[in-house]
């Protein structure tokens, strides 16, 4: 990253973390008390934004020019990312959860048995979740009469999350029941937290063939109960999810059983988000889009996604291809056209932002892969050569480019042919990179076969 005094506006090196979190932060520096900035649930992240959190904090806490400023962070014990080196300096403060007996006496009071034997079953349960204790807590009070007496014993957590479900399921009209199913497909495949806009959530909801009022909405929430996760509730900015990561699958289960997949509510999210217009549908799309398109099988529309999120600043760019690149490996593996597709984005701008070694292998690793798929004369080898020879070049290695170049014109005129505009384009690039070699003449002579040289 570069310095917060050369992070100016016509500055593309600079990225929006740079623009909008360090600077501004450094205009705040006060005498009488330093600035707290919270930073929470970096572990929920994807595993590509995960790493560029850590990176954009470590840079922060290092930084002399932002002393002043407190940086708390918030992650579950047990995640590998409290060992990470960018977080290793910082102080460690535990909260420890409530212990069982203290869980045990909160669900007696509410009808249910608080004596030892809970006790032991509330051991076992805790073994299986992250879950705090007091969101387990209010789980059980709210399934309440209706939960049988060794569910906790013979059942996990999964169990109890299919029974909270079912007690809403039981207090509603049947013809409700689908409506129900698909709100929550909707919701776990959002994921955790409250960060799906409660109108996109309708709006999914209606792909599916419900038509649901907000109101609608809000009632079968408030049916739920302890599932669901609600920020700024009741007013138009109202953000739903799942209260917890570890109730995603259960959720999708029982939603499946009533009849909503969870591809479905994946695919319904991604036309919800593709027709709706407005600052919170696209907020939402660009920071979770793609794991929906993903999910439900649309590789290219997660492409063209990204794509199209691209800005005037390579770092962004850069960031924004790296953030995703990891899922889109996971779910498609590194071979993958639109995975392949991908990797050439990063390995772009990881160049464009003068990070020229790492473009030079991401090129590198991506022919490798490419010629397998597709063998060795295709033309999207052709054109990852091309970049590999470009990034050589301007890692100061201009006559191992002009090679490069040569025997990459060479094959494109035995395959495409001589006037092919890939081959005229390899051409115009040896000319300039022979140029650039100090060969002024060979460059020269390049030129005048291109058509139209006079």
């Amino acid at each position: 990253m570069t310095t917060i005094a050369d992070a100016g506006e016509d500055d593309s090196t600079a990225d929006l973390f740079d623009l909008l979190v360090l600077k501004p932060l450094a205009r705040l520096e006060s005498v009488w008390e330093p600035v707290n900035l919270v930073i929470d649930g970096i572990d929920q992240a994807e595993p590509g934004v995960r790493h560029l959190i850590v990176d954009a904090i470590a840079d922060l806490v290092g930084r002399s020019e932002l002393a002043h400023v407190r940086v708390i962070v918030g992650i579950r014990s047990g995640s590998v990312l409290e060992e990470l080196p960018g977080l290793a300096g910082m102080r460690r403060i535990e909260l420890f959860p409530p212990a069982p007996g203290e869980i045990a006496r909160a669900v007696a009071r509410h009808g249910l048995a608080g004596d030892s034997a809970w006790e032991q079953r509330l051991v076992e349960l805790l073994q299986q979740t992250e879950a705090g204790g007091w969101l387990l807590a209010r789980l059980l009070t709210e399934i309440g009469d209706d939960l049988p007496g060794d569910v906790a014993v013979d059942s996990r957590l999964d169990a109890l999350v299919k029974q909270r479900i079912r007690c809403a399921l039981d207090a509603t009209a049947p013809a409700q029941a689908s409506s129900i199913a698909a709100v929550l497909a909707v919701l776990a495949a959002a994921g955790s937290g409250p960060i799906m806009p409660v109108k996109l959530l309708r709006d999914a909801v209606a792909v599916l063939g419900h038509q649901l009022s907000l109101r609608g909405v809000r009632d079968i929430v408030v049916a739920l109960g302890v599932l669901i996760s609600r920020g700024n509730s009741g007013t138009r900015l109202e953000m739903l999810g799942l209260a917890h990561q570890d109730f995603l699958a259960s959720t999708r289960d029982e939603a499946a059983r009533i009849g909503v997949s969870s591809i479905e509510a994946h695919q319904n999210i991604s036309c919800a988000v593709q027709a709706k217009a407005g600052d919170r549908a696209a907020e939402y799309a660009r920071t979770t889009g793609v794991r929906h398109h993903l999910a439900c099988g649309d590789s290219a529309a997660a492409v063209q996604l990204l794509a199209n999120s691209e800005t005037v600043r390579a770092a962004d760019n850069r960031d924004l291809w790296a953030a995703w690149l990891p899922l889109f490996v996971e779910t498609l593996g590194t071979a993958h056209p639109d995975c392949r597709v991908a990797r050439f984005h990063l390995a772009h701008w990881l160049g464009e932002t003068g990070d020229l070694n790492a473009a030079v292998i991401g090129f590198e690793c991506l022919l490798a892969d490419t010629a397998e798929a597709v063998g060795p004369d295709d033309v999207e080898v052709f054109l990852i050569r091309g970049c590999l020879a470009h990034w050589r070049g301007m890692s100061g290695e201009p006559q191992e480019a002009v090679a490069e170049f040569e025997f990459l014109l060479a094959d494109c005129v035995r395959v495409l042919g001589s006037d092919h505009p890939d081959t005229l384009d390899i051409r115009d690039d040896l000319a300039d990179w022979r140029g650039q070699s100090g060969d002024a003449v060979a460059a020269v002579g390049e030129y005048e076969q291109l058509p139209g040289t006079p």
